[in-house]
C-alpha cells in the first residue's frame, strides 16, 4: 500500500492537467444530478397547498385517484392508478354521519360554484378577464377561518359576502353568472381571503346546479381530542356507514396535516406525478451523459499516461498496484470534486424550483418541501458520480501486460514521436518532412495486434442498433414519453459512436483526406497526423457528436411538437371572435351572431396496453356545443357524420389514436372522466387535428357533468354573412354585460401538464448538459493537443514554421467539427425522423437561431481546445 500511494501521489503532482479536466466533469455531473435528485426528493414530500380547510382537524372529501387493475402478459396481476383533476363529491348524508361521531365539535358543509361576477354597470370586478371566481357558503368561511371586516352575514338568498376587492362596498349591487344563468345580489359584508363570494348554505347549493351531494366536509374537533383520534373515528364511523362518493363509489378519503389541501388544489397530485416522472426522465439522461463524458476523459488521461504505466510493469509493478494507484488517483479528484458539486447543489436546485414556479409547472397549488434531512442526500449523488470515475478507470485498459507492449519506448508506448538530439526522424533528414509520423523503430518487431478490436465493434452496432430500436419504441409513445424516449436513444447512439470511435475517424479520412491533401502542406500534415492515430481522432470526434447530437434532440423534438400543433391550432380555428363570461346559448339570439361553439377544457384517464404492458395516461380534452359547426372550429375529419361531434353520448377521437388503440367509427371506447367516473361511449368521428385539438372531443354536456366548474373557457363565434364583425361584437357586449369580447381569439389547443413540465425543464436540461459537453469538448481537444507537444516541437524541428502548423491544427479542427456535425447529425435525425413522422406526419423541426447556436457553439468549442494549448508550444523556440 505505501507503494500505491507513492505512485498515486506523485502522479497527482505530474499530471495536472489531465485530471484537471476530469475534475471540472465531475464537478458538473455531482451538481447537476445533486440538484436534479433535491428536486425530485422535494416534490416527492411536496403536498397541496392549505388555505380553505386550515381550520379544520379533519376534511372528508372523495377519492381523487382512479385505479385500473388488470392482468399482465405472461401472467400476474398489475395494479395502477392515476390521479384526477376534477371534483369527486359526497353523497349529503355524510354530514349528519360525521355530527354523531364522538369528539366532533363541528360539521360544515362546502359547496362549491363556479361564477362570473360583474358590477351591475356591466364592469369588471377586478377579479381578471375571463377568469372564474369561486361562490360557497357563508358557514364554511370558518374553515380557514376568513373573518367578516365590515358588514354580517348574508341571511337572505339575494344577500351575499365578497372578499375584499378594490371598488366593492357594502350596499353595492353585483351581477352573477353561473353558466347561462345571470341574477344581482346586494353586497352585505366584506371578508378577507381570496377572491370568493360568500351565499347563503341554500344559495350556494342551489348555484352548484347539483342536490344531494357535497364537494367536501370539513370537522372540528372537541376541546381535548387529537386530530389523530379524530381521524380514526371518522374513518370507523364513515365505514360502518357504507359511504361511497358518487363517482366510481370508492370510499371518502379522510384527511388531516398537509393531506388537507388535497380536497383544495385537485391539480396538485397529478402535477406531483408528472413531475416526478419527468424528474426521473431527466436524471436517466444525465447519468447516461455523464458516463459518456466522464469515461471519455478519463480513457484520455489514461491515454496520456500509456508509456509511463508500460514502464511501471516493466520494473516490476504487478497490474494490481498500477490499476490501485490509478484508482487512487480517480478517487481523490474525483472525491474532491463530488464534494463540491455537493455543495453546489443546493442553490442549482433553488434556482430549478424558481424557474418550475415562474413558468407555471409548480402552479395549482403543490408546495415542494425540502426538510434539512433531505439535503444531505446529495453525498449519494456524490459517491455515485465517484463511482462513475472510478467505473471508467476498471473499464479502461490499465496494467495491460507488458508482453504486449515488449521492445516499446516509453515514448512509443505512450503514443509520443520519439525525438532525437540529433535532428533526425528516425533516420530522415531534418528539412524532409516523413509521409508518417510513426514509423518503427528498427528491431521493434510488428505491431502488436488489438485483440479488442473484434468485441468493441460488436459493443458499437449492439449500442446502435439498441438506440434505432428505442427510436421506433419512442413513435408507439405520444407527448413528452416519446420525447424522453427519443432522447435516451439519442444518447445510447452516441455512446455506440463513441465506442466505434476509431472505425468512424479512419471513414472521415477516407472522405475528408483527399481534400486535405489538395490543400498545400498543411492540410498534408493534418491528413498525415490523422491517420497515424485514428483512436486519437476517434476520442476527439465523440464529445462534438455528443454535444451537436444530444443539444439537437432536445430542442428539435419539443419544437417539432410545438410547431406541428401550432399549425393544427391555427387552421381548426375558423371564428371572428371569442367571448368569455357566457355560453353558446346565451349568444345565439345575439343578432348577426352566424354560430357559436362552447368550448370546455378537461381531462380524461384512458387505459390501454402497450406491447402488452398495461398503462393509464391522463389526457387533456375538450368539450364542444353539439354539431361544433365547421364555422368556428374544423378538427378536420377523415370519417363520420359532421353533425354527430358533440352528440350527447358519443365522441371524436384523434386519428393517430385510433389507429394505437385499434377502433373506428362505430366502436366503443372506455374512458374514465375527470372525476373517476367510468363511461362508455361510441365513437363518432376521427379527425387529424389531435396535436391541437387533444385526442378526444367530447360534447359540452358530457363533459359538463363530469367537470369541477362547468364554465366554457371560452365561446368561439362566426358572425352571419353579411353582418359587420364590429356591430355584432358591440350588439353582444350590450346584450350581455360583463362578458369580454376577444377580436383575434387565441387558437384552441390542449396542452397537458407534462407538456408545460417539459418545455420548463427541456431549456435547463439543454443549457446543463450542454455546459458539460462543452467542457467535455474543450478538455478532451486540449488534453490531446497537450498530448502532442513532441510532434509539433519535432515539425518544428525539421522545417515547418508556425503558420504551417497553426494551418495544420486548423485543419485537424476541422476534420473534427465537420465529423462531429454530421455524425451528430445523423444520430439526432435518425430518432427525430421516426418521432416526428409518427406523431406529427411532418419532418423534425428546429429553430434555426438555435442551429446556428448549435453549430457556433461547436466550432468555437473545438477552436478554443484545440488552438490555445498549442500556443506554449508554437511560441518555444528551438
Amino acid at each position: 500500500m505505501t507503494v500505491v500511494r507513492l505512485l498515486a501521489h506523485r502522479s497527482l503532482r505530474a499530471h495536472r492537467t489531465a485530471w484537471a479536466a476530469v475534475f471540472a466533469a465531475v464537478l458538473l455531473t455531482s451538481t447537476l444530478l445533486g440538484a436534479t435528485a433535491l428536486t425530485a426528493g422535494a416534490t416527492a414530500l411536496g403536498h397541496a397547498r392549505l388555505e380553505r380547510y386550515a381550520a379544520a382537524e379533519v376534511v372528508v372529501a372523495g377519492d381523487h385517484t382512479t385505479r385500473w387493475r388488470t392482468e399482465e402478459f405472461g401472467g400476474g396481476t398489475r395494479r395502477l392508478s392515476a390521479g384526477l383533476t376534477e371534483r369527486v363529491r359526497l353523497p349529503a348524508r355524510t354530514v349528519g354521519i360525521l355530527r354523531e361521531v364522538d369528539g366532533v365539535a363541528a360539521v360544515t358543509a362546502d359547496h362549491l360554484a363556479a361564477l362570473r361576477v360583474t358590477t351591475t354597470g356591466g364592469s369588471a370586478d377586478g377579479t381578471a378577464r375571463g377568469r372564474t371566481v369561486q361562490g360557497r357558503p357563508w358557514p364554511a368561511a370558518a374553515l380557514a377561518p376568513h373573518q367578516l371586516r365590515a358588514g354580517r352575514a348574508p341571511e337572505r338568498a339575494d344577500e351575499v359576502v365578497v372578499a375584499a376587492a378594490p371598488g366593492a362596498g357594502i350596499g353595492d349591487r353585483i351581477s352573477v353568472r353561473a353558466g347561462a344563468v345571470s341574477r344581482a345580489y346586494r353586497i352585505v359584508g366584506i371578508s378577507g381571503g381570496p377572491a370568493t363570494v360568500w351565499f347563503t348554505t341554500a344559495e350556494a347549493r342551489r348555484l352548484t346546479g347539483r342536490t344531494g351531494t357535497v364537494d367536501a366536509v370539513g370537522v372540528r374537533a372537541a376541546p381535548g381530542v387529537s386530530a389523530r383520534t379524530l381521524h380514526g373515528r371518522v374513518r370507523a364511523a364513515l365505514d360502518r356507514a357504507g359511504v361511497r362518493d358518487t363517482a366510481a363509489g370508492h370510499p371518502p378519503r379522510v384527511l388531516t396535516g398537509d393531506g388537507r389541501g388535497l380536497a383544495e388544489h385537485l391539480g396538485a397530485a397529478p402535477a406531483r406525478d408528472g413531475l416526478l416522472m419527468l424528474l426521473a426522465a431527466v436524471g436517466g439522461t444525465l447519468l447516461l451523459v455523464s458516463v459518456l463524458v466522464i469515461a471519455s476523459l478519463v480513457a484520455q488521461a489514461l491515454r496520456q499516461r500509456a508509456g509511463e504505466l508500460d514502464l511501471l510493469r516493466k520494473v516490476g509493478a504487478s497490474v494490481r498496484q498500477v490499476r490501485a494507484a490509478v484508482g487512487r488517483e480517480v478517487t481523490r479528484v474525483a472525491g474532491a470534486a463530488a464534494l463540491l458539486g455537493s455543495a453546489l447543489a443546493v442553490p442549482a436546485y433553488l434556482a430549478l424550483t424558481d424557474r418550475l414556479r415562474r413558468t407555471g409547472v409548480l402552479d395549482g397549488g403543490l408546495v415542494v418541501s425540502a426538510p434539512w434531512w433531505l439535503f444531505p442526500g446529495v453525498l449519494v449523488t456524490a459517491a455515485l458520480t465517484v463511482a462513475l470515475a472510478r467505473g471508467a478507470v476498471a473499464t479502461a485498459r490499465v496494467g495491460r501486460s507488458p508482453g504486449r507492449t515488449a521492445g516499446r519506448t516509453p515514448s512509443r508506448a505512450s503514443g509520443r514521436t520519439p525525438v532525437g538530439t540529433s535532428g533526425k526522424l528516425n533516420g530522415r533528414v531534418p528539412g524532409r518532412l516523413p509521409r508518417r509520423t510513426a514509423v518503427r523503430t528498427p528491431g521493434q518487431g510488428p505491431a502488436p495486434r488489438d485483440r479488442s478490436g473484434g468485441g468493441r465493434r460488436l459493443t458499437g452496432l449492439v449500442l446502435l442498433a439498441a438506440g434505432a430500436s428505442a427510436a421506433a419504441t419512442a413513435t408507439l409513445q405520444s407527448g413528452q414519453t416519446a420525447a424522453a424516449m427519443v432522447s435516451a436513444a439519442a444518447v445510447t447512439m452516441i455512446a455506440g459512436c463513441a465506442v466505434l470511435g476509431p472505425w468512424i475517424a479512419r471513414g472521415a479520412l477516407a472522405v475528408l483526406g483527399g481534400p486535405l491533401r489538395r490543400i498545400g502542406p498543411a492540410g498534408r500534415l493534418a491528413a498525415a497526423a490523422s491517420g497515424t492515430n485514428a483512436a486519437r481522432l476517434g476520442a476527439a470526434i465523440t464529445p462534438v457528436v455528443l454535444m451537436c447530437g444530444f443539444a439537437a434532440v432536445q430542442l428539435s423534438a419539443g419544437a417539432t411538437l410545438q410547431r406541428a400543433g401550432g399549425t393544427e391550432s391555427v387552421q381548426a380555428l375558423r371564428a371572428d371572435f371569442a367571448v368569455t363570461g357566457t355560453t353558446a346559448t346565451a349568444l345565439r339570439g345575439v343578432p348577426g351572431v352566424g354560430a357559436a361553439t362552447d368550448v370546455l377544457r378537461s381531462t380524461v384517464v384512458l387505459p390501454y396496453k402497450n406491447l402488452g404492458t398495461p398503462e393509464l395516461e391522463r389526457l387533456p380534452v375538450l368539450g364542444v356545443s353539439p354539431g361544433a359547426p365547421a364555422a368556428t372550429l374544423d378538427p378536420d375529419l377523415v370519417e363520420g357524420d359532421p353533425g354527430a361531434l358533440g352528440t350527447p353520448g358519443t365522441v371524436a377521437v384523434g386519428a393517430t389514436r385510433a389507429d394505437a388503440l385499434g377502433i373506428r367509427v362505430g366502436s366503443r371506447l372506455t374512458l374514465r372522466m375527470g372525476d373517476g367516473t367510468e363511461r362508455s361511449f361510441r365513437v363518432a368521428a376521427l379527425y387529424r387535428r389531435s396535436l391541437a385539438l387533444g385526442d378526444f372531443l367530447f360534447g359540452r354536456d358530457d363533459l359538463a357533468r363530469h367537470m369541477s366548474a362547468p364554465v366554457p373557457d371560452q365561446v368561439l363565434v362566426s358572425v352571419a354573412p353579411g353582418a359587420a364583425e364590429d356591430t355584432v361584437r358591440a350588439a353582444v357586449t350590450k346584450r350581455l354585460p360583463g362578458t369580454v369580447t376577444d377580436p383575434d381569439p387565441a387558437p384552441v389547443r390542449t396542452v397537458s401538464e407534462e407538456e408545460r413540465a417539459g418545455s420548463a425543464v427541456s431549456a435547463v436540461l439543454v443549457a446543463a448538459i450542454g455546459a458539460l459537453t462543452a467542457v467535455t469538448v474543450v478538455t478532451t481537444l486540449a488534453l490531446i493537443t497537450t498530448d502532442r507537444r513532441e510532434e509539433i516541437a519535432l515539425l518544428r524541428r525539421v522545417g515547418a514554421e508556425r503558420r504551417q502548423i497553426r494551418r495544420m491544427l486548423s485543419a485537424e479542427t476541422a476534420v473534427v467539427v465537420l465529423t462531429g456535425l454530421a455524425l451528430g447529425a445523423v444520430v439526432a435525425l435518425v430518432p427525430l425522423l421516426a418521432f416526428a413522422s409518427v406523431l406529427t406526419g411532418s419532418l423534425p423541426w428546429l429553430p434555426p437561431a438555435q442551429l446556428a447556436a448549435i453549430v457556433a457553439a461547436t466550432v468555437l468549442t473545438a477552436c478554443a481546445g484545440t488552438m490555445l494549448p498549442a500556443r506554449p508550444s508554437l511560441r518555444r523556440r528551438l
